[in-house]
């Protein structure tokens, strides 16, 4: 596992800067609110990467077999494609929106865009590192363990994306809004919001729970990763319903401007009451994997409750 995982990462790192630019892009059209443009984007990096992985993975066409090498290089590929698409519509301009290159400086501006910008990256710098810190903690229990919770939450992360796709729509409604001097439509949009992916969630939860087991078969058959991963996707999906609320409400707050709010609270809930209760609940109870199903359970809450707490003090709207 160390060393295919190793073959992979060695590749995929050097397309990071393809990825930042593809991510930029489009949340730049996003805010300008063309989000016909990022789904595009996207749509491309994810079918020239299901074109390319098999051609690279197997060495298709006379290309040399990389297997798991293959996997990255195809990504890297992708992500580069996607990148140059946006950086050319950024040049060309497209819908109001257009990069001009002798504007590439710093200046006041750019110091105010790293002050709204710099806690959002670390809210998701303290997710990625959490999410590693409790892969590490699983693996403890075996490769069957980091399997069953690995597919698990890939499906987490699939019913997830109508909440930031609300989440992302929203933060330049609130934005917009506040600089039209409606902060109380602003604060209604963001509730509305709210209400939509709750209702999406918990008809997508009612689907995780009740076929947990035959959606983990579908992707790995060994019944102890089956067991594992049917228990995960039974025991944490309910908690996705405040993670709905949590991203919706953060992208509303970071569209008036208060990204500091959503980074305390997501670096309070992750590192002082989840991490402690994974470690701790993950040696009392047996199998130690349901202890950071429940650890992973109380941290949504929490997220939740502070950040509507938070919202309704209306500071945000200054």
């Amino acid at each position: 596992v160390v060393r295919l995982g190793g073959q992979y990462l060695q590749i995929y790192f050097w397309g990071g800067t393809a990825l930042y630019i593809m991510v930029m892009g489009s949340s730049i059209f996003q805010g300008a609110g063309n989000a016909t443009i990022p789904m595009r984007i996207m749509m491309l990096a994810t079918i020239l990467n299901a074109v390319l992985d098999p051609i690279f993975i197997y060495g298709l066409f006379g290309v040399p077999r990389l297997e798991v090498r293959g996997a990255a290089v195809a990504a890297v590929i992708s992500q580069g494609g996607a990148a140059s698409v946006v950086l050319f519509l950024l040049a060309r301009g497209s819908r109001n929106v257009r990069v001009h290159p002798g504007r590439w400086r710093l200046g006041p501006l750019a110091w105010r865009v790293l002050e709204i910008g710099l806690p959002s990256s670390g809210q998701l710098l303290s997710r990625s590192i959490m999410g590693l810190v409790l892969m590490r903690i699983v693996a403890h229990s075996g490769t069957e363990a980091v399997a069953g919770y690995g597919i698990g939450l890939r499906f987490h992360m699939l019913v997830l994306i109508h909440s930031f796709a609300l989440g992302n729509a929203l933060a330049p409604i609130v934005g917009q809004n506040l600089g039209a001097r409606q902060p109380g439509r602003a604060q209604s949009a963001a509730w509305l919001a709210a209400g939509l992916g709750i209702g999406v969630m918990a008809l997508s939860i009612a689907v995780l729970m009740g076929f947990a087991d035959g959606l983990i078969r579908a992707f790995d058959n060994n019944p102890a990763v089956v067991s594992i991963g049917g228990t995960y996707l039974r025991t944490v999906s309910p908690a996705y319903l405040f993670a709905v609320v949590g991203i919706v409400i953060g992208r509303a707050l970071q569209g008036a401007g208060d990204t500091m709010a959503p980074m305390l609270s997501t670096v309070a809930t992750m590192w002082f009451l989840q991490l402690p209760l994974a470690v701790g609940l993950s040696k009392i109870m047996v199998p130690a994997v349901h202890g950071v199903w429940w650890a992973i359970n109380a941290a949504p809450l929490l997220h939740a409750v502070i950040l509507a707490l938070w919202f309704q003090t209306g500071r945000w709207k200054k």
